[in-house]
């Protein structure tokens, strides 16, 4: 066993639950309840859940965000009955929540964008595998030996696996009951997926909530925001029109012909923003592992470049990404779905398109897949692709990125994770996601002249020395086929 006090790195913006006072980093902030110990680093806020009559119900652990602009920062009173109804779910923000009245459990947030991994084995709870026990007996997954991982593009563990055996991911839409030690789910369910709204109103809702996310976290924090040629930074950028000088916008390139650069630059002059371009550094050897470290080995290396290249901004700010919105795209889905049909485990294995797939890799996975489907039997073909985005992509994908982010911002906040707003965007048509209609109606309503530059795509001599490339190419290789 390792004495987490001896780890070699800092690990900021972590936490652990646990029963043993000896697994908390010696540097770190305990509370404690009924036999129970949550660790937690300085800098992640932890609130008190009380009942009206001031008895303890639990904790909220990070940035849990209330619907009228307020981020919350003070004791939470809620009645059993909300704590029944899981009220303290209806938060925006970046949390999880612990409650430990009378039945004991953890859940995540709508995104589940502060991770966790837990061990049944050793009853422990955490946002990283870096914070549990090393044990001989528990060596990496065989699909991380045969399959590079992490050091390839892009991979990532789905359907709750983790690179060690005894320790599982807990899922978006779960909670882990901490007396069994389970995963269960909780959303969504048939009735929560029913609406008779027109699509106009779910937009207005959708960019309420979206707008409501960012200005609750103005009033408190300097922000950060990605800017690109794409449509979930405009998305964002068009929400923070009312508060564009509390924000440092900035956009990442290798090479300065690239389009984001291009039309990131282009709008940061148009509207005065407050915008830096910057150039990619390539990690460090140190840089590289201290990342793997701290995220547990859980995703691939090339997001490290990212923190490497933006560890100047500092770390007093919150860092807004536009990691939720892509599932307004129904990025999972094929327009050729039926509503009626099964959906099996190679399926959604495919449509995840995890850049692995060895013998070792669908072995671990396929069971998990077909269990995790079992789970939602009698679900739309499009509920359920869209919840394989949630809870696969950003909930086993993006969401452990957010930990190595703690070196870069105070904390990672979605502006588009909240549950109302993913249960609008599963009911909205899938023609209409497909076409990417969401982003350009959300914009258009909000800040429409930011579409007067557009998406993807470079504008004037840029735009015609792009095509004029384009087709110079196609004719030498038109000649070379032609020889």
């Amino acid at each position: 066993m390792t004495d987490t006090h001896l780890l070699p790195f800092n690990i900021p913006g972590q936490f652990i639950l646990c029963k043993k006072r000896e697994l908390i980093h010696s540097s770190w902030n305990i509370h404690e309840s009924n036999r129970w110990l949550l660790g937690v680093d300085p800098g992640l806020p932890v609130l008190k859940i009380n009942l009206p009559d001031n008895s303890f119900a639990g904790w909220i652990v990070g940035f849990p965000i209330a619907h009228d602009t307020r981020l919350l920062d003070s004791t939470v009173t809620i009645t059993e009955d909300k704590l029944k109804a899981k009220t303290f779910l209806n938060y925006g923000g970046r949390y999880i929540c612990i409650i430990l009245k009378k039945s004991q459990r953890l859940y995540l947030d709508p995104g589940g964008t502060l991770p966790v991994v837990y061990s049944k084995k050793r009853k422990i709870a955490a946002s990283s595998l870096c914070l549990f026990p090393e044990e001989k007996d528990d060596h990496l997954h065989a699909l991380v030996r045969s399959s590079g991982m992490p050091f390839i593009h892009d991979g990532w563990y789905p359907f709750g696996l983790t690179p060690r055996k005894s320790i599982s991911r807990l899922l978006p839409n779960h909670y882990l009951d901490l007396d069994a030690w389970n995963s269960i789910r909780h959303w969504p369910t048939q009735n929560s997926l029913s609406t008779t709204q027109s699509t106009r109103e779910s937009i207005r809702k959708i960019t309420g909530l979206v707008k409501n996310t960012i200005q609750a976290t103005a009033k408190k924090y300097p922000l950060t925001m990605s800017l690109t040629a794409g449509r979930d930074s405009r998305l964002m950028l068009a929400c923070s029109k009312d508060i564009l000088e509390k924000i440092t916008f900035f956009t990442l390139f290798k090479k300065k012909t690239e389009v984001d650069c291009h039309i990131a630059k282009l709008i940061g002059e148009r509207f005065n923003l407050h915008h830096q371009l910057i150039q990619i550094q390539k990690p460090t050897e140190s840089q590289i592992q201290h990342f793997l470290h701290i995220t547990g080995h859980s995703v691939s290396i090339p997001k490290c470049e990212v923190n490497a290249s933006l560890k100047h901004l500092g770390n007093d700010h919150i860092m807004f990404t536009g990691m939720a919105a892509p599932v307004g795209k129904a990025k999972y889905s094929k327009r050729w779905d039926r509503n009626d049909e099964i959906v099996n485990a190679a399926q959604i294995i495919n449509r995840l398109a995890i850049p692995f797939k060895t013998d070792d890799f669908l072995d671990a996975i396929t069971p998990k897949a077909d269990q995790w489907l079992a789970g939602l039997s009698g679900f739309k073909t499009k509920h359920i692709m869209d919840l394989l985005h949630i809870e696969q992509r950003n909930g086993c994908w993006g969401a452990p990125q957010t930990i190595g982010d703690a070196d870069i911002s105070l904390s990672n906040i979605w502006p588009c994770n909240h549950r109302k707003i993913y249960s609008l965007i599963m009911n909205l048509p899938l023609e209409y996601c497909k076409q990417k209609k969401m982003h350009v109606d959300i914009i258009n309503n909000e800040w429409p002249e930011l579409l007067e530059l557009p998406l993807n795509s470079y504008v004037g001599l840029k735009k015609l020395y792009l095509i004029n490339k384009i087709v110079s190419k196609s004719i030498r290789l038109a000649k070379q086929i032609r020889w």
